[in-house]
C-alpha cells in the first residue's frame, strides 16, 4: 500500500537534496579552478641573469627603445618563457608576448607587478614577482625584467571568476533541478488523478444507472477507503435494484393469479356456466380476500421502509399474547388442538406494541405451520436475556430449508419451494413484515434451518421493567 503523504515526502526530499547536491557539485568545482589558477599564477620563474644582462647592454646602447627592438624581434603567442619588462617608475612595459600588448601595469609591494587586461566579465589578470633588475650602471636599476611561469594559463580574476562560473552553473542547475521536480511531480500527479478519474467514470456510470460500474483496486491508502465506498455504495444500489425489480415481477404475478382467478369466474356466471350459488360466492370471496392480504401487506412493509409504522410499545405478558395467537390457529382450524407447544415461563413480559406483537406472533405460526406440516408439532420457547431483552423462537419439524435458501427467507415474496401454491405456501410476504417489525422494535430476528431437520425462527424483543397485568 503506498501512502500519497510518502509519496509528496520523497518528492521534496528529492527536490532538496537535488538542489544541495548540484549547488555542492558546482561550487567545488568552481573552487577547484580558482584554486588551480592561483596555483599557476604562483609559479614564477626568476629570469636568468644572461638575458637580464643582454636587457641592460641594449638599454646602455640605445635606451628603451632598444630594448624594445630587441625584445620584440622575438615576440612570440605562446607565454612559455615569455618576459616582461617594466620600468622603475612603471611609465614603459615591454614583453614579448603579443596578448599582453596594450595592458595595464601596475606595481604592488615587494616588487611585484599586476598584469590586468579585457573588461568585467572577462578580464585576464596575471601577477608576476621576483624579477630581475636592469641596471644601467652598477648602482641605477632603471627596470625589472619578469618571466611568464614555464606553465600558465591567462585566467580570469579569481573573484569575478568564481562568481561568473557559480552564477552560470546556479542557472544550469536549477534548471536541471526544475525538470527534475516537474517529471516526480508529473508522476505522482498522474498516480493520484488516475484513481480519480475512475472514481468519476464510475459515479457518472452509476448515476445513468449502471450499478455493474466499479472503480477496482486502488493502490493510494488515502484513496482506497473512497474508492471502496464507492464500490459498495454501486453494490448496494445493484442489489436494491435487482430487489426491486424482483418484487415488481412478484407481485405482478401474485396479483395476476387471483385477479385471473376472479375474471375466469365471473366470466362464468355471465356466460351462465355456473350458477350464482353459495359455493361460487365463497370462491370469489377467497379471491378477494388474498388480494386484500396481499395489499395490506404490502402497504405494511411501504410503511415499515418509510419508517412511518405506528408502534405503540407497552409492557405485555409474553406468554398470555403467545396463547391469544396460538388459539385463534386452533379455533380457525388452521392448527390441531396440541399441536403447538408453548414452553414460556410467566413471568417474562416484552415491550412491544400488542397489535404489531399479535401480528408478529401470527405470521411466525402461520409459516410454522404451513411449511411444517398437517399437524406436525410447533414449539414456541421464550427466556429473559440479562435485564434488558427477551428470546422467542418458533421451531416446526418441517423439511427444512436449504443452505442457499437460508439467507434469503426474509426476502419479500421470497418463497424457498416456488412450486407451492399461495394456498399452501403462503405469498412470501410473512417473514419480511415480522423483519421489520421485530426492527420497528429494536429488536432482531434469524433464521436457523437444516434440510429435513426443521427450522427454527429467533427473535428478540426488549424486556418490560415490570410484569403487567393480562
Amino acid at each position: 500500500m503506498r501512502s500519497l503523504r510518502i509519496q509528496l515526502l520523497a518528492l521534496v526530499v528529492v527536490a532538496v537534496l537535488g538542489t544541495l547536491t548540484i549547488l555542492a557539485l558546482y561550487g567545488m568545482r568552481s573552487a577547484r579552478l580558482v584554486f588551480r589558477s592561483a596555483v599557476e599564477l604562483s609559479r614564477v620563474e626568476t629570469i636568468r641573469p644572461p638575458e637580464s644582462e643582454a636587457i641592460a647592454e641594449a638599454y646602455a646602447a640605445g635606451g628603451w627603445a632598444a630594448v624594445r627592438a630587441l625584445v620584440e624581434n622575438t615576440a612570440t603567442p605562446d607565454s612559455a618563457g615569455s618576459a616582461v619588462i617594466v620600468s622603475r617608475d612603471g611609465g614603459t612595459f615591454i614583453t614579448d608576448h603579443t596578448p599582453f600588448r596594450g595592458a595595464a601595469v601596475t606595481w604592488l609591494p615587494g616588487w611585484t607587478i599586476r598584469i590586468e587586461q579585457g573588461t568585467d566579465g572577462n578580464r585576464s589578470v596575471v601577477q608576476l614577482g621576483g624579477g630581475a633588475p636592469v641596471l644601467a650602471t652598477p648602482r641605477d636599476t632603471v627596470g625589472f625584467v619578469f618571466r611568464l611561469p614555464i606553465k600558465m594559463s591567462v585566467s580570469v580574476d579569481p573573484e569575478q571568476a568564481f562568481k561568473t562560473d557559480f552564477d552560470r552553473r546556479l542557472w544550469v542547475g536549477v534548471g536541471l533541478l526544475l525538470t527534475l521536480t516537474a517529471l516526480l511531480a508529473l508522476l505522482v500527479i498522474g498516480r493520484v488523478f488516475s484513481p480519480v478519474r475512475r472514481f468519476t467514470d464510475a459515479v457518472d456510470r452509476v448515476a445513468r444507472g449502471d450499478y455493474h460500474a466499479r472503480v477496482g483496486r486502488v493502490t493510494i491508502a488515502e484513496l482506497k477507503g473512497l474508492g471502496a465506498a464507492i464500490d459498495q455504495m454501486a453494490e448496494s444500489l445493484e442489489r436494491a435494484e435487482d430487489q426491486r425489480r424482483r418484487m415488481i415481477r412478484d407481485v405482478a404475478h401474485e396479483l395476476r393469479t387471483p385477479l385471473t382467478n376472479l375474471k375466469g369466474q365471473i366470466e362464468a356466471l355471465q356466460d351462465r356456466l355456473r350458477e350464482p350459488n353459495e359455493e361460487a360466492l365463497a370462491s370469489l370471496h377467497e379471491e378477494a380476500a388474498l388480494l386484500e392480504h396481499l395489499v395490506n401487506d404490502l402497504g405494511e412493509l411501504a410503511r415499515a421502509d418509510a419508517g412511518r409504522l405506528a408502534i405503540t410499545p407497552v409492557p405485555l405478558p409474553l406468554r398470555a399474547e403467545v396463547e391469544r395467537a396460538a388459539e385463534a390457529f386452533v379455533q380457525s382450524r388452521r392448527a390441531a388442538p396440541g399441536q403447538i407447544r408453548i414452553l414460556l415461563p410467566d413471568d417474562v413480559a416484552v415491550h412491544a406494541d400488542r397489535e404489531r406483537l399479535g401480528q408478529i406472533l401470527r405470521n411466525l405460526i402461520e409459516n410454522a405451520v404451513t411449511h411444517g406440516g398437517a399437524e406436525t408439532p410447533v414449539t414456541i420457547e421464550g427466556e429473559a436475556i440479562g435485564g434488558e431483552r427477551v428470546r422467542l423462537s418458533v421451531a416446526d419439524r418441517g423439511p427444512g430449508i436449504s443452505a442457499d435458501d437460508l439467507p434469503r427467507v426474509f426476502d419479500r415474496l421470497y418463497r424457498a419451494d416456488p412450486s407451492r401454491s399461495r394456498a399452501s405456501g403462503g405469498m412470501g410476504l410473512g417473514l419480511a413484515i415480522v423483519k421489520a417489525l421485530v426492527e420497528a422494535h429494536g429488536g432482531t430476528v434469524a433464521a436457523s434451518s437444516a434440510a429435513g431437520a426443521g427450522t427454527t425462527i429467533t427473535l428478540t424483543l426488549p424486556r418490560a421493567s415490570r410484569s403487567p397485568q393480562n
